[in-house]
């Protein structure tokens, strides 16, 4: 009755896209916390309703159990408003934390089983003075004073409706969308042939493009993690997969809340997720890999955690809730979390593609059975899957690969399939999702990679072992802030200050990323700088009591040279961007070390500097114990051996 209510009222007044649910009322499709507020809402009036019938039917008066009855079904109408006022991020001007609202839904549940006993109880008394006096219509009265008790209800619903479909000022929505393992070269911009990714190659020319953007580490999570607060890996220590934010840090969620956003985030990359800590400042994390999706928001013992920790979700929930890495179904689960709000929303997007495994596309089988053949088969499983030798480098810093050109001949067909693959994903977001629901061209949409991949350029494999240009470039490219290409060299702690800038704020002080806005405006430079980036994958020991083990890189650049140190290894690698983009020629190395003696010793000061400088304002990471289910995430993308 509740749902039912609720639903057709909200289709009357609120209108309906996605599947007939009305936007604002997005848990009735959840269903989850409706049910369970349902649930105590049939007990408590149940039992009153009973015990009313099974009172006065003892004294032979059964006309009272259907107005009994009606009392019991009309109030219950109120249990999804009592839902609202526990879990939706909107407030009544005298509501100004959900622990009240939840103290506010209490209370309300408690009026309602109250108002329940008495009508009962007044019904009693307007029945007796029908008798007495046979002027009284005791069930008119009765239908007429309960309707009046349900008014403030009501309200409440009208209240959302209203509130939901309200204009939702000036502030654009800021999607920041995160392409995993995407290379800069597979687009034109970037020293690439084109021709891969045509509708990123479209979304470049329509916006600003930074010519020279780089990550700051060399695997996904502490690059996110430095996306989130504008901090370097040294400084906020995510650099283990059991390694998760500490609370202090001031994330860009946190912002875009201050300002007004509703946050969302939805990720095919179980790295992030509320085990990973990066759910601070966000409304709904939706981590889809890691199955964490009914973790999104609502209170500690709500319907939602209790069906996650009862591993019941996905058969209650349905095929819409599986499980997911492919980026077209991010896509569709986006357009559902939109239903919760329409004010502005601040949204951070992560795609798998073209992350291992690879999933080549049907229309590029054909081109990859050459590939197929030519490699080696005992080869060809684990570069499909992706191996990752993260491990074995810890345990010889010199190991060098075993791949033949036809197996990398393969996985670079395989991964130039996937990127192709997330440039399907890309189109449908920006030509389906973006403008059905965001305000037109007033939306602004970064789209940058976490990190590269590398084949075999520098003897590393995929990414995590290797911090040259191959994983260190990455695309910046930005759509709402004006046309131009940028040069000059970014990476990725500057998307953070921006994005707030581009929504109308101002970053935190804590944050040593530079806001971009100012050099956006035609073919524009950023002036030459300091950048830091660090590869650190910390592994933890496999029993109780062994040492943990790491990888270490640290590179540097200022616009000119790229210099780079293999802590592990004890190598340095000095390159020349401007003539030497593909980082091919090692000036640190044979008789160039000699002539290259100040540079280098410049390079190493300067590298040694910034890596104190982000150590003095070190954070102190919490770690975590990593549920099975994320285990088995991380496990079947290589990150587990």
């Amino acid at each position: 009755m509740a749902a039912a209510g609720e639903y057709s009222l909200g289709c009357i007044l609120g209108g309906a896209r996605f599947w007939g649910v009305p936007h604002f009322y997005y848990q009735v499709l959840l269903g989850a916390e409706v049910a369970w507020l349902g649930v105590l809402a049939a007990v408590a009036f149940g039992v009153c309703g009973a015990g009313i019938y099974l009172l006065y039917r003892r004294k032979g008066e059964l006309e009272l159990a259907a107005p009994a009855l009606w009392v019991v079904a009309v109030a219950a109408c109120g249990a999804p408003a009592a839902h609202y006022l526990a879990v939706a991020d909107v407030s009544f001007p005298w509501v100004k934390s959900r622990f009240a609202a939840a103290a506010a839904a209490s209370f309300f549940l408690g009026v309602i089983t109250l108002w329940g006993l008495g009508a009962a109880a007044l019904y009693k008394a307007l029945a007796a003075l029908g008798r007495r006096f046979n002027k009284v219509p005791a069930k008119a009265v009765l239908i007429v004073l309960s309707s009046a008790l349900l008014l403030p209800v009501v309200a409440a619903d009208v209240y959302y409706i209203v509130a939901g479909r309200r204009p939702a000022g000036r502030r654009p929505d800021v999607y920041v969308v995160v392409m995993d393992a995407f290379r800069a070269d597979r687009l034109s911009f970037y020293g690439g042939a084109g021709g891969v990714a045509p509708r990123l190659e479209a979304f470049g020319r329509e916006g600003v493009i930074f010519r020279e953007a780089y990550t700051v580490s060399s695997w996904t999570k502490p690059a996110v993690a430095s996306l989130f607060t504008s901090a370097y890996p040294g400084t906020h220590g995510v650099n283990s997969r059991v390694a998760a934010l500490p609370e202090e840090a001031a994330t860009l969620a946190e912002a875009m809340k201050g300002l007004g956003y509703a946050t969302l985030a939805v990720s095919a990359n179980p790295h992030v997720s509320w085990a990973g800590g990066m759910g601070d400042g966000f409304d709904v994390l939706d981590s889809t890999a890691g199955g964490s999706v009914m973790e999104a928001g609502g209170p500690s013992l709500s319907a939602a955690r209790l069906l996650t920790r009862a591993k019941w979700a996905p058969s209650f929930l349905g095929p819409l809730w599986h499980p997911t890495t492919d980026g077209l179904e991010l896509n569709r689960r986006l357009e559902f979390w939109f239903k919760i709000t329409d004010a502005p929303r601040f949204v951070y997007l992560h795609y798998m593609e073209p992350h291992t495994p690879y999933r080549p596309r049907g229309e590029d089988e054909a081109a990859l059975k050459t590939y197929f053949e030519r490699a080696r088969n005992e080869k060809v499983r684990e570069i499909v899957r992706g191996r990752f030798f993260g491990a074995r480098l810890t345990k010889d810093p010199h190991f060098r690969l075993d791949y033949t050109p036809a197996d990398v001949a393969l996985a670079k067909a395989l991964y130039d399939s996937d990127v192709r693959r997330m440039d399907d994903v890309i189109a449908d977001f920006l030509d389906e999702v973006v403008p059905a629901y965001s305000r037109g061209d007033e939306a602004v949409v970064v789209i940058t990679a976490d990190h590269g991949e590398e084949f075999g350029e520098h003897g590393r494999w995929l990414h995590g072992a290797g911090l040259h240009g191959e994983i260190a470039r990455v695309p910046l490219m930005v759509r709402g802030a004006g046309r131009g290409n940028v040069r000059g060299a970014v990476n990725v702690v500057d998307i953070t200050p921006t994005a707030v800038a581009l929504a109308g704020g101002a970053p935190p002080g804590s944050w040593i990323g530079t806001d971009l806005t100012p050099y956006m405006s035609g073919d524009g430079a950023v002036p030459p700088r300091e950048l830091l980036l660090e590869g650190i994958i910390e592994y933890p020991p496999a029993r109780a009591g062994a040492a943990w083990a790491s990888i270490e890189l640290a590179a540097t650049l200022d616009g000119g040279y790229y210099y780079l140190y293999d802590y592990n290894a004890g190598r340095e690698y000095l390159y020349d961007e401007v003539r030497d983009l593909n980082q091919t020629y090692n000036l640190a190395r044979g008789d160039d070390e000699a002539a290259n003696a100040g540079l280098l010793a410049q390079r190493r000061e300067e590298l040694a500097s910034l890596r104190e400088a982000a150590r003095a304002r070190a954070l102190t990471p919490r770690y975590v114990q990593l549920p099975s289910s994320l285990e088995r995430q991380l496990r079947a993308m290589g990150y587990v051996n």
